[in-house]
């Protein structure tokens, strides 16, 4: 009969630790996982090639919906740099709640346009994070904004979160 592995000290540290991050921090947490898994799915998103109303950006945007099981799906939409993508830090923008759209926070706030006062048009924003940053933004959890849940069940605490 073998004997069970024994974990080194490291080990056991990495997941003590983890341990109680997650206890406390549950929604950090899993979107710290989130974002390990999306940035792998930004790579095949679709291309944002125009919005209406603003001129051609001269910065790739793709934007689609991460399949987190159980038929949940989150929307995501990914805003490269503008000044160099590849060497610029990548910003992971959740609104907080749960239960506030990150879209909401991109067309508001730091995103690299704006919606007028009407409502149904944008203009360029001076002060966008992506001239610095590659930005990615999620509706989350499943049933927050553009995302959802294919039985219609809404999330509304940290516990249904996690």
């Amino acid at each position: 009969m073998s004997q069970p592995r024994k974990k080194n000290k490291e080990q056991n540290v990495f997941l003590v630790s983890w341990s109680s991050f997650c206890k406390g921090n549950r929604y950090i947490a899993s979107s710290f996982i989130a974002l390990l898994l999306i940035t792998t799915q930004c790579i095949c998103a679709t291309p944002i090639e125009n919005l209406p109303g603003t001129p051609s950006p001269d910065f790739e945007q793709h934007s689609g919906y991460f399949d987190v099981g159980a038929g949940k799906k989150l929307f995501y939409w990914f805003v490269e740099s503008q000044n160099n993508a590849t060497t610029d830090p990548i910003v992971l923008w959740l609104s907080g709640g749960p239960g506030c759209s990150g879209v909401a926070s991109l067309l508001t706030e730091w995103g690299p346009f704006m919606s007028n006062d009407d409502g149904e048009t944008l203009r360029t924003n001076p002060y966008a994070w992506n001239k610095y940053a590659s930005v990615l933004t999620m509706d989350a959890p499943a049933g927050v904004g553009y995302s959802y849940t294919a039985d219609g069940n809404i999330t509304s605490d940290d516990d249904q979160v996690c």
